[in-house]
């Protein structure tokens, strides 16, 4: 395996000046752990992210319920001092907490609630893309190419093939009560789809749906930094997972319009 560290994995060109947190530091407070994980990237692609604000976000969503106490610790710290620094984003982030909002299956059944906030998708996805696009890589071996569609659900539900999904996934990254992830790989004639769960602060959950793509062989694609084996480090698709390409077919046929 050709170890190549000049790509960048945020946006897959060459030339990465600078080593870049895959979960922002500024999630964790001291001690941090040794062992963050870390991959080479452009400083000019890492450092325009609005990570600070995911995470006194995600904090503040946490904090209340003593789940984690990293994210207590924030909020009584980094987490209020950004907001006492800056009064607008203070104002911006109460007027989109929302206590909870009922859930209900495509069918209409009522499964009950979950908790819920309103915030801006340009302001928090492009972070949570640079840490699916890091997932992959360190997970697989191989970077993710550019120009994949990412669907998000927050606070999802588990119902129906969403729980077979989440139940079949491997367990990934973790680190104690600050973030955690899940995943799943459906391989099928040529393509790719996976699905990616992102929970940070043991409160906060983010379900990513990468769309499918060409699975060329793994020569034919740039391999950096972590070594990896993609067959042996996700469940592969089976008969019940085909499901993944047919549905994420139709929804294509009906909408084409990439959506995040």
């Amino acid at each position: 395996m050709i170890v190549d560290r000049t790509f960048c994995y945020i946006c897959c060109g060459p030339g990465a000046d600078s080593d870049d947190h895959v979960i922002p530091e500024c999630f964790f407070t001291p001690p941090k752990p040794p062992n963050l994980l870390k991959l080479r990237a452009h400083y000019s692609c890492h450092n325009r992210l609005p990570e600070e604000f995911v995470r006194n976000l995600f904090a503040g969503l946490s904090a209340g319920d003593a789940a984690s106490a990293t994210a207590q610790s924030l909020w009584g710290g980094a987490v209020t001092r950004a907001y006492q620094r800056n009064a607008p984003l203070r104002e911006e982030v109460l007027a989109g907490l929302v206590r909870s909002e009922d859930v209900y299956s495509p069918g209409r059944i009522y499964l009950g609630t979950t908790s819920a906030i309103c915030f801006d998708p340009e302001r928090v996805y492009p972070a949570l893309r640079k840490m699916v696009r890091g997932l992959y890589l360190h997970h697989t071996g191989s970077l993710l190419p550019q120009n994949m569609v990412f669907r998000w659900r927050p606070n999802e539900v588990l119902y129906g093939r969403g729980r077979e999904y989440f139940e079949a996934s491997a367990p990934g990254l973790a680190y104690d009560d600050v973030f955690e992830c899940r995943y799943l790989f459906a391989r099928e004639t040529g393509l790719e789809a996976s699905l990616w769960w992102l929970r940070f602060y043991r409160a906060t959950v983010f379900r990513c749906f990468v769309a499918p793509r060409p699975n060329y062989p793994r020569g034919a694609q740039h391999v950096t930094e972590r070594g990896g084996n993609a067959e042996g480090s996700g469940r592969i698709i089976d008969s019940t997972l085909r499901n993944l390409l047919i549905e994420w077919r139709a929804r294509r046929d009906l909408n084409p319009r990439p959506l995040d």
